[in-house]
């Protein structure tokens, strides 16, 4: 199991064990070795991690990129009426890293950058990314407008 996954059930349990209430906005940046080819698949893996964590699928996206290596951004809006900002950027001078913070209506969780050894974007993503959202992804990527995906739209 990687350094993300190991991440990623840790916050989950947290989550599911009531310490921060119910979740309501996920931030989540990786700093990892991302390029056009994997920045999409990247991105769509962090939206999925972030429902994972607000309990609901997402409705909503808008996408902002900037010229690599510096990354790109994703707003989510969730069925719940929980939001998200989703990011990947390049790593600094300390390394691939990843920062999360999870906040709750009566808590949160906190991540914050440490170097996480060998991490990819490649490992991150490893097959798991849900081809329909990378395509939403990549439409408002394209189109710099915003993305609504199939489902009930949130409050």
């Amino acid at each position: 199991m990687n350094y993300f996954d190991q991440l990623r059930r840790s916050v989950l349990e947290t989550i599911k064990a009531g310490r921060v209430g119910q979740p309501v906005f996920v931030r989540f940046l990786v700093a990892s070795d991302a390029n056009r080819e994997t920045q999409t698949p990247l991105l769509a893996r962090l939206v999925q991690t972030a429902g994972e964590w607000l309990g609901a699928p997402p409705r909503r996206l808008y996408a902002t990129v900037s010229p690599l290596p510096a990354g790109a951004s994703v707003s989510v809006r969730f069925e719940n009426g929980a939001t998200a900002l989703v990011s990947t950027a390049t790593p600094g001078h300390a390394g691939p890293t990843i920062d999360v913070i999870v906040l709750g209506n009566h808590g949160a969780v906190y991540h914050d950058g440490f170097a996480v050894a060998a991490e990819s974007a490649a490992t991150v993503v490893d097959g798991h990314e849900d081809p329909a959202l990378r395509a939403a992804i990549e439409a408002t990527m394209r189109s710099m407008k915003p993305h609504v995906l199939p489902g009930k739209e949130a409050p």
